[in-house]
């Protein structure tokens, strides 16, 4: 009876599994691939959020979203105009609106996109009194930014191309200056 219980639940769980594809603005609008030709489109405004289902199709890699709405249960989908009879251009990573070039990125690509960021090391100099102090994840408890009066300095971002002339910083690393008011 507890391996036909398990086995129940393993079937259940893998049916329920799909592999639709998502792809989002990253800011309030999702575009979920469903079945061969529905989507789910789903904004977030504020606190509250629409969710449609919308029919499309696809055609040389081209995705063409149908303005008509299907119907689930008694309701129709609230029609807010941002999809509807758009193109969009399908690539392996996005979908770009062919009207206006806005890009829906997929999941997975904002995913690595994440993984590569949280890599990168992010270091950057500080001007203080005409010296130049590097500051890194390491050292940032003991630096230079923690004996600094800021209320009586203005900070400001210097130009690479500035930093890297005046005071020899490489060109991708953040430079801020403080000068006295």
């Amino acid at each position: 009876m507890k391996y036909l219980i398990l086995i129940i639940f393993v079937i259940c769980v893998c049916s329920c599994k799909t592999n639709n594809l998502v792809y989002t603005n990253g800011i309030n609008e999702t575009l979920q691939l469903e079945h061969k030709a529905t989507l789910k489109y789903t904004k977030i405004t504020g606190h509250t959020g629409s969710c449609e289902w919308l029919t499309y199709s696809l055609k040389n890699d081209t995705l063409n979203i149908q303005s008509n709405t299907i119907t689930i249960g008694s309701r129709n989908a609230i029609n807010n105009g941002n999809v509807y009879g758009q193109m969009f251009k399908l690539y392996n990573d996005s979908l770009v609106n062919v009207a206006n070039g806005i890009s829906f990125y997929s999941t997975e690509y904002l995913k690595k996109k994440n993984k590569l960021l949280a890599k990168k090391k992010l270091y950057m100099y500080v001007i203080f009194e005409g010296k130049k102090h590097k500051i890194t994840k390491r050292n940032i408890e003991h630096s230079i930014l923690r004996k600094i009066d800021y209320f009586s300095y203005t900070t400001s971002t210097i130009d690479p191309q500035v930093a890297h002339a005046l005071y020899n910083i490489p060109l991708n690393y953040i430079t801020l200056e403080f000068t006295r008011k």
